[in-house]
């Protein structure tokens, strides 16, 4: 029988989450090319602060899920 070597890289901390941000931001812009809410509400943080900025009626930071989707995503999706 042969021997197999595996090398596997260790990767920082630091890089596993960086790693893991990328994963959900895919996943994040997926969902919304789908139009999918409840996978896009499953990937925030139950504290959120989602900051819109400029000048509209919507321009203002939203703080919680339900503040985000109710306040800002449902009048601009429908």
């Amino acid at each position: 029988m042969g021997v197999v070597y595996l090398e596997v890289a260790a990767m920082s901390p630091a890089a596993v989450s960086v790693s893991e941000n990328i994963e959900r931001a895919r996943k994040g812009y997926e969902a919304f090319d789908q139009g999918d809410l409840d996978a896009i509400r499953d990937l925030m943080d139950p504290n959120i602060v989602w900051h819109v900025s400029g000048r509209s009626r919507f321009a203002r930071d939203y703080h919680g899920i339900d503040d985000v989707f109710g306040n800002f995503f449902a009048p601009v999706i429908s």
